[in-house]
């Protein structure tokens, strides 16, 4: 299977201004920033695109209520074993239904009581070079947590 190029661009809580300021004329890849938006591809789009999934909550994308996944909502609730299996098998579903790049996925979550964190790792592999790893990390602050 030859590997496939996915193109997107930087979600806006990057600053692509900054970023489009600072390209050189030795950059290696000098159209990736033409225009406004820089442009990513493979896995730093499907890591930023698993992530938007990740924070979002169903019901909250116009035309796509069963985006996302409850996660930033489960914070709210005491952290039990059973709360983290019912969060970890929604991101499952989620991460199948929405995200066709990823194969052999697998979700850690992990609580840090102490710093009020909930810890969050994907990983799998990618469909178009099953031998590429996949790997997101991510913390989750919860509510009254200093950041």
């Amino acid at each position: 299977m030859s590997k496939a190029t996915y193109y997107g661009f930087n979600p806006p809580f990057l600053n692509a201004v900054q970023t489009f300021a600072n390209t050189s004329q030795s950059d290696p890849e000098p159209n990736r920033y033409r225009g406004i938006l820089p442009r990513q591809s493979d896995l730093r789009l499907v890591k930023n695109d698993v992530l938007q999934l990740l924070l979002t909550i169903p019901g909250e994308r116009v035309q796509r209520p069963r985006f996302g996944t409850t996660l930033r909502s489960t914070v709210f609730e005491p952290m039990t074993d059973e709360v983290l299996s019912d969060l970890r098998t929604n991101i499952l579903t989620a991460l199948s239904a929405n995200e066709p790049r990823l194969i052999n996925v697998d979700v850690q979550l992990e609580t840090v009581p102490a710093d009020l964190l909930l810890k969050v790792a994907v990983t799998g592999n990618m469909s178009y070079a099953p031998t590429e790893q996949f790997l997101l990390n991510t913390s989750i602050p919860a509510p009254g947590a200093a950041i």
